[in-house]
């Protein structure tokens, strides 16, 4: 156990500027937490604080997979200047992104599909941010894949890079679904209040952000089930992460077209 903290702490460390994004936004949940607790204020029955917390949190995650993810990429790859421009990009975005999103809502205000012609451009500019993270989560995926620093296992690199690229693709497929639908509920949602705990999710109608949480922790899903693997022999594990990865894409697939046709995920009521 604790080589591995070790190593995470290696790798983390190679990419200071994700490392220190991630923890950044894990330090603006915990003001943000309080709000939750003693601010009463809601927008369409949610607490003005629920999307900045779950962002703050989700963000903060994916950050910190792309930071251990860069490291196990190879050193010469990783520090080249076209990656670096990319990923100085990336966390630009992914600052803005949060920043707005816990902007608006200290304002009471919904930070997707507003109304007012500012609040309306900082959201074309959220889309354009967001599509850009996805993109680039796909692209580091596919430099783990084809340059895997040749100090790690390569079933470890192979993990990583399917789990960024299946989540990168899932992410920008599922988030243009919920822009273009001009958001996430399909359906009737008849009693507004039915919604999964903690996550918000619709149980009444359809909801795409099933599909989308889903496909973006492929990212963290299947690193995971790479190292879960490690006693398997090389090729019967790698064949296991390939049909892992080709499943978690057909599972996101499946929830969104049943969300797509407006049926919830959990029936509630």
């Amino acid at each position: 156990m604790s080589d591995t903290i070790a190593h995470v702490a290696l790798l983390l460390r190679r990419e200071l500027l994700a490392t220190s994004l991630g923890l950044l936004f894990l330090a603006m949940a915990v003001p943000t937490l309080f709000g939750l607790a003693l601010d009463g204020r809601t927008i369409v029955g949610v607490s003005v604080w629920l999307k900045p917390f779950k962002f703050q949190l989700s963000l903060a995650v994916h950050v910190l997979t792309v930071a251990l993810a860069l490291g196990v990429i190879e050193r010469r790859a990783r520090e080249g200047r076209m990656v670096r421009a990319i990923l100085l990009i990336f966390s630009a975005m992914l600052l803005f992104e949060v920043c707005w999103i816990t902007v608006q809502g200290g304002r009471g205000l919904p930070s997707h599909f507003a109304t007012s012609a500012f609040d309306l451009a900082m959201y074309v500019l959220m889309g354009i941010g967001a599509t850009f993270i996805v993109l680039a989560t796909a692209l580091f995926g596919v430099l783990a894949l084809r340059h895997p620093a040749p100090e790690v296992p390569r079933l470890v690199s192979l993990a990583v890079g399917l789990g960024l690229l299946v989540s990168g693709i899932a992410g920008l497929v599922t988030g243009w679904s919920i822009s273009l639908n001009n958001g996430a509920v399909v359906g009737s949602i008849g009693d507004a209040g039915l919604s999964i705990p903690l996550l918000g999710w619709s149980g009444t109608a359809g909801d795409i952000r099933v599909a989308h949480f889903v496909g973006l922790h492929a990212a963290q899903s299947l690193p995971l089930l790479g190292l879960a693997l490690r006693a398997w022999t090389t090729r019967r594990a790698r064949s296991a992460l390939v049909v892992a990865s080709l499943l978690w894409s057909g599972a996101t697939v499946g929830l969104l077209i049943q969300a797509l046709a407006g049926r919830p995920f959990i029936p509630l009521g």
